[in-house]
């Protein structure tokens, strides 16, 4: 299953039931989950954070380093180290080289353990 997939079993999980405008503002929508409030997009999104980590992606910035094989002038910096893009995979400036699918799977690990770690603070 695709990740546009899920995120849409997500929202059809927790899509609207019932609407009655009869009732006080913060009781008129009810989602299929059993959910009861106002704000049925902001009940969406958090369902959605709750299961998918959502981060801002960093800009790039024009690199300064020599690597002749880099297929794009810019490099993606982060406290630890830099990356770059060189034949279809992920270099990093410290060693490590990966392709694409293993630097997502890297990420999303290393997302999910921060995650965790504010979870319990």
């Amino acid at each position: 299953m695709s990740l546009r997939d899920e995120f849409g079993q997500v929202f059809r999980t927790h899509s609207l039931r019932t609407w009655d405008s009869r009732k006080p503002a913060d009781e008129q929508t009810e989602c299929r989950c059993g959910w009861v409030g106002a704000d049925l997009l902001g009940h969406h999104l958090d369902q959605a954070l709750t299961r998918f980590g959502v981060v801002e992606l960093p800009k790039p910035v024009l690199t300064d380093v020599d690597v002749d094989e880099c297929e794009d002038p810019y490099e993606f910096r982060a406290p630890w180290g830099s990356y770059f893009v060189v034949r279809g995979s992920v270099e990093s400036d410290s060693g490590p080289s990966w392709s694409p699918a293993h630097a997502r799977l890297e990420a999303a690990a290393l997302l999910a353990a921060a995650n965790r770690a504010e979870s319990q603070s």
